[in-house]
């Protein structure tokens, strides 16, 4: 994964006098009593090599030209996510600052620190109703636009966002590329509903609508086509698994035995799957077992109807193997020549 080592640093006054210290108190607790959101106020640890080090979930620039106890709330708010290596890791984090209408800086977040993934640990949904929204970690936060301060987190969504939309309720869904495929919290992060896998046929939710009273979750890649989309019905306030009723894209059913004759290309082939057809089956098939997807996958070899895929990442310098399988051309079953257990590229 790419890194940004010209990261920016935001550090409060170290050398604020002792008179100020009782001010900045005053000015915390007040925040704290209009708002009733948490405001930890921190100093960010001394640079090292710089890298500025920190133990706290958040970090706050709190202007004193604000009137005691209140806030001004912004006219906009950027989401700016970064990278930085540390010891030959990857870490990625984001900084949110919120500005006035004069384009003066009103308040500044900085988020944790996470390891690098495939996926984006940190995400923007943004401002709406009374909130700004963002995802880090797995978790989906408030904040208070006005001052900046966390006013909840909700840590039971455990997944990277790649949609959202809001109900009429200022209710928040959001859906996860890997998963879940929704989750819903309501305006004060308590959570409404979770489900995984709404329909195992098809994976990667990449969008959310709210249509005639359901929300849809629409996807990006499917067992026996390209994709398609499911509904979720609201029913009322709360949201229970029992009331998914998929309704899958047309041509789905027709298409499962045409993809168990030929690898899902709608065409038979005489002399069994093709190598194109067994490079998508294997990709499917680790992502259905591994829970992700590699991004490259070729016939590394034939020996008769025995072909040998390699599924594998291209990481720029080089390349990180998934896995080696060795499978019939014509049953696409085999095995995993790694490990050498058997596998069914169409279990």
């Amino acid at each position: 994964m790419n890194t940004n080592p010209n990261h920016k640093n935001r550090h409060l006054n170290k050398n604020t006098s002792n008179k100020a210290i009782p001010f900045a108190i005053f000015l915390c607790a007040g925040l704290l009593f209009v708002s009733g959101c948490s405001a930890p106020l921190h100093e960010k640890g001394s640079k090292s090599d710089g890298i500025a080090s920190s133990s706290s979930k958040f970090e706050y620039t709190i202007h004193s030209d604000k009137e005691d106890g209140e806030g001004v709330y912004p006219e906009r708010v950027e989401f700016e996510s970064s990278y930085k290596t540390e010891n030959n890791q990857t870490f990625e984090y984001a900084e949110i600052t919120a500005y006035d209408e004069s384009s003066r800086e009103l308040w500044s977040v900085t988020t944790d620190e996470y390891q690098a993934a495939q996926l984006p640990q940190v995400s923007e949904i943004g401002l709406h109703d009374k909130y700004y929204y963002y995802c880090e970690g797995g978790s989906i936060a408030a904040l208070d636009p006005a001052n900046g301060s966390v006013c909840w987190k909700n840590s039971e969504f455990d997944g990277s966002k790649s949609g959202f939309v809001f109900d009429s309720d200022e209710n928040l869904y959001v859906c996860g590329s890997f998963g879940p495929d929704l989750f819903g919290v309501d305006v004060k992060g308590n959570t409404l509903i979770r489900i995984e896998s709404a329909d195992e046929d098809y994976y990667w939710p990449g969008k959310l609508t709210i249509e005639d009273g359901e929300i849809r979750i629409h996807y990006d890649g499917g067992r026996y086509d390209e994709g398609g989309s499911v509904s979720v019905e609201i029913n009322g306030k709360e949201l229970k698994e029992s009331s998914i009723e998929t309704k899958q894209s047309s041509g789905n059913a027709s298409q499962a035995a045409s993809y168990e004759e030929t690898g899902g290309s709608g065409t038979n082939s005489s002399s069994g799957y093709t190598d194109e057809e067994l490079c998508r089956m294997a990709l499917d098939h680790y992502e259905k077992t591994e829970g992700y997807r590699p991004s490259e996958a070729e016939i590394d070899s034939h020996d008769g109807d025995k072909v040998k895929i390699h599924l594998y990442d291209d990481m720029g310098t080089h390349t990180a193997t998934a896995a080696w399988y060795e499978v019939d051309r014509n049953s696409a079953k085999g095995q995993d020549v790694i490990f050498g257990n058997e596998i069914d590229l169409l279990g």
